[in-house]
């Protein structure tokens, strides 16, 4: 279901004083409209009727970029954010800039075609981002938004993660929901061990997911907090097969950093579209 959420005084003010934020993936596209000041004036989320393929996605933005009436005005910055590419994490000390095909194509193969290969520094656990971008959806989004800084969206959300452990006080697992796609990131404070997306067609899928993370890594599923977001409500099929197994269910908080109008903030749970508004104070 398509959300559009208004505050009270949105476009009151010359819209060169906005910025936009856009996050886009394989099961839909969501959108905030910020201040300078990082106070949410509008969002708007659109999902798809079904998850579509990354080399498909750039027919779905251009669909979708023609209903949007709020693409039509002039912004100060506009970002853009995608969360399903394949990506590969690379230590800093690891990473030769040159080399982001290369590290793809021996990790992915021959998915690599009419893919754009990109790297990003993820500075709060010293990696390197490597990832496949299509060429037909950099040029759709280059052709809409000539003057976007595209990006991944776990390069911000990372500096999010550690932000999250320091309050954890140790280590926990944070799982990012979407339509049929799992991302499931282990961390603490100073080390990443794992950041891995799984797809899933059912309750039972997710929580196997989610126990073979804590089998694997050894983790104590009575001591070692899950911490969930995205697409996902506490009343859901997914989170009552899971209680009897995790002894620490939560739900993620909105960064600090970013002032949420008071329509959100009754409507909006506080732990969706948590890796976009990370983008905004990343």
């Amino acid at each position: 279901m398509t959300t559009q959420i208004k505050e009270a005084h949105y476009f009151l003010n010359s819209t060169a004083d906005y910025k936009l934020w856009l996050n886009v993936g394989c099961d839909g596209i969501a959108l905030v409209v910020t201040n300078m000041a990082r106070h949410v004036l509008y969002w708007h989320s659109t999902p798809f009727e079904a998850r579509v393929s990354p080399q498909q996605l750039h027919r779905k933005v251009q669909a979708w970029a023609t209903d949007q009436a709020v693409l039509q005005r002039h912004f100060a910055d506009i970002h853009i954010a995608v969360y399903f590419p394949q990506t590969i994490l690379v230590p800093d000390a690891w990473f030769e800039p040159y080399h982001a095909r290369t590290y793809l194509t021996r990790t992915i193969g021959d998915d690599l075609i009419d893919m754009v290969a990109r790297s990003e520094h993820a500075a709060a656990y010293d990696l390197h981002l490597v990832y496949g971008l299509p060429q037909p959806l950099l040029h759709t989004l280059n052709t809409l938004f000539p003057n976007a800084k595209v990006r991944h969206s776990f390069t911000k959300l990372l500096s999010g993660i550690q932000y999250m452990a320091r309050a954890q006080r140790g280590t926990f697992v944070y799982a990012l929901t979407h339509t049929n796609a799992l991302t499931l990131i282990v961390a603490d404070s100073e080390k990443l061990y794992l950041m891995n997306t799984y797809a899933y067609l059912s309750a039972r899928d997710y929580l196997y997911y989610v126990m073979l993370v804590y089998q694997e890594l050894g983790l104590d599923t009575a001591a070692v907090p899950l911490v969930m977001a995205g697409d996902i409500v506490p009343d859901s099929e997914i989170v009552k097969m899971m209680s009897p197994y995790i002894g620490s269910i939560s739900w993620a908080q909105r960064p600090s950093g970013v002032i949420i109008g008071e329509a959100a903030k009754y409507t909006m749970p506080t732990h969706f579209h948590n890796e976009l508004l990370y983008q905004i104070v990343g």
